[in-house]
């Protein structure tokens, strides 16, 4: 039986990604996102979260974080700064938004 690291460096696993990347819109420059640009971007990354303060090492099945408007890539990032990330966004930031406005 294989590990997940080694499932994530198949053909399969690569393409099965990709295909999931189109279905979601998820584009890089405007086009489609492939593997090659994924790892691209992890090793411009130095294979860290692209949260500057984060120090967790990347693995190839990090998340791919974008815009969920327009689709566009922002960076990799760690499973948990993704999962705060997607919180704070769909969530938090409508209720922070209304409490910085209202004032003291």
């Amino acid at each position: 039986m294989s590990t997940n690291t080694e499932r994530r460096h198949s053909p399969n696993y690569q393409q099965w990604r990709e295909r999931e990347w189109q279905k979601q819109g998820i584009t890089l420059n405007g086009q489609p996102v492939t593997w090659a640009d994924y790892q691209q971007i992890r090793a411009s990354q130095q294979h860290r979260c692209a949260i500057q303060s984060c120090a967790e090492r990347l693995d190839a099945g990090a998340p791919l974080d974008h815009d969920h408007k327009t689709g566009e890539v922002r960076g990799v990032l760690c499973d948990r700064h993704n999962k705060m990330l997607a919180e704070w966004l769909e969530v938090e930031l409508p209720y922070l938004a209304l409490y910085l406005l209202r004032g003291r």
